[in-house]
């Protein structure tokens, strides 16, 4: 295989998987709920090849404009399609769900996991695999460049993998990295509190559990987010969030992601 580090920009998109067993097609959000996009992921599900093994493609759901523009046309009711069709999945993996052991993890390594995505994705245009490249694992230099270079794109950063990495259902690897100008954390949603002030009427904070402590996420957030949010808040809990925060201050998150 391929030496050395593989390193891909982070995007800040919504998690989702796309699963395909029979002749069934889903779409299933990182906390686990299936089908909570499928009415505007049509055009996407139908790209999916239906023959051979079941298989699953890993990824995140994205519009170019950002985290905003993806949260309003996968959830929004009646997107013309015009507009649907911008959603696309930035695909990083394709799991062969015929190989899953006990323990449900795949031991395909890494670099043939991605081959088999980049065929699949040459059939299916809104599907977009993540671009990588391939550094020796010592090459620091090159590393911080083009992580810097990711930055200045727009991404949130970079995650570092190692090419022959197995891949383990609800785990992080232990051989994948992320490298970004703060950390971040998953925490549960448990609740929300209401804005004040010019905030009234909409979301204050999203309220998430996180490493035994309960922790507001109150900034970040566009006027139009705090109105999605706060008004489809009953449907949100028990999901998750993905926040960042800085390393000395968890009990004070400032802005999710």
């Amino acid at each position: 295989g391929r030496p050395g580090v593989w390193p891909e920009p982070k995007l800040d998109g919504m998690r989702i998987l796309l699963v395909k067993r029979g002749r069934d097609v889903r779409a299933f959000a990182r906390s686990g709920k299936a089908d909570p996009y499928t009415e505007n992921l049509r055009h996407i599900l139908a790209q999916l090849p239906l023959t051979g093994g079941d298989y699953a493609v890993d990824g995140e759901l994205y519009a170019d404009a950002g985290w905003g523009r993806t949260m309003t046309l996968a959830k929004r009711s009646n997107v013309p399609e015009a507009e649907r069709k911008a959603l696309k999945v930035r695909a990083f993996d394709l799991l062969d769900l015929t190989t899953l052991d006990q323990t449900k993890r795949l031991n395909t390594p890494l670099e043939k996991r991605r081959a088999a995505l980049e065929k699949l994705a040459a059939s299916a245009p809104s599907i977009v695999p993540v671009p990588y490249r391939v550094f020796a694992v010592d090459n620091a230099t090159r590393i911080d460049g083009f992580y810097r270079e990711c930055l200045d794109a727009g991404y949130e950063g970079l995650i570092l993998k190692h090419p022959h990495a197995t891949y383990q259902f609800g785990r992080r690897s232990p051989l994948w990295m992320k490298m970004k100008p703060v950390d971040t954390g998953d925490g549960t949603i448990i609740g929300f509190t209401p804005g004040e002030g010019r905030h009234e009427g909409r979301l204050g904070a999203v309220r998430i559990r996180f490493n035994g402590n309960v922790v507001d996420v109150g900034g970040g957030y566009t006027d139009r987010q705090r109105d999605w949010v706060w008004a489809h808040r009953q449907e949100l809990i028990g999901g998750v969030l993905e926040f960042a925060y800085q390393i000395d201050a968890v009990a004070v998150a400032r802005f999710r992601r």
